[in-house]
């Protein structure tokens, strides 16, 4: 089943999964709210501190895999 790894999520129990689960989640927030807000920036010092919040999520993705 293609959900099998969120079961431990929901049921909550204890395992890799949940630790998994969290920083897919902490990785697509990290790169959607980094690039979201840098597009929303006028000044080029706050775009670069919004843009280094989004690659802090590459950063984190192969730690996912």
């Amino acid at each position: 089943m293609v959900l099998s790894p969120y079961d431990a999520v929901v049921e909550l129990t204890p395992g890799p999964h949940v630790v998994v689960a969290a920083l897919v989640i902490l990785t697509v927030a990290s790169m959607l709210a980094g690039t979201v807000m840098a597009l929303r920036q006028t000044e080029v010092v706050r775009l670069l501190a919004w843009s280094t919040v989004a690659q802090a999520g590459w950063i984190i993705l192969p730690l996912t895999a």
